[in-house]
């Protein structure tokens, strides 16, 4: 099962790396989108701020995942985005919405996977 984990890890992180390297240099082409997810990108681009602190926090994240440090940090910091990408898929663009789902279930079954080191930020 660990192998299973430590495979699970590795991909989450070289995807957060390939799209957070993307935000800064544009390699991949941004596939088709229907007016309302292309009004939100837009509102999102033109703030000037979020596409790279996103981009940073998802390069950041992924290497931190590739190299097996401050993972359980990691995968705090990417929950929000992760489900963020989930929530634009169900509700804007359903084109990507079965991607978004995969990482969302890997994101939840790591986080699962460590839930006694985060036991403590919930405990009252």
């Amino acid at each position: 099962m660990r192998k299973v984990q430590i495979a699970l890890q590795m991909l989450l992180g070289l995807m957060f790396l390939t799209f957070g390297t993307n935000k800064f240099f544009g390699f991949l082409t941004m596939p088709q989108m229907n007016e309302s997810a292309t009004n939100f990108m837009m509102s999102l681009g033109s703030s000037g701020y979020m596409f790279p602190t996103i981009g940073i926090i998802e390069i950041l994240c992924g290497l931190s995942l590739l190299t097996n440090r401050f993972v359980t940090l990691s995968l705090l910091l990417l929950a929000p985005i992760t489900f963020n990408i989930l929530g634009f898929h169900l509700a804007l663009d359903q084109g990507g919405l079965i991607m978004s789902v995969i990482i969302t279930l890997i994101h939840i079954y790591l986080i699962y996977d460590r839930k006694d080191r985060y036991t403590p930020l919930i405990k009252n």
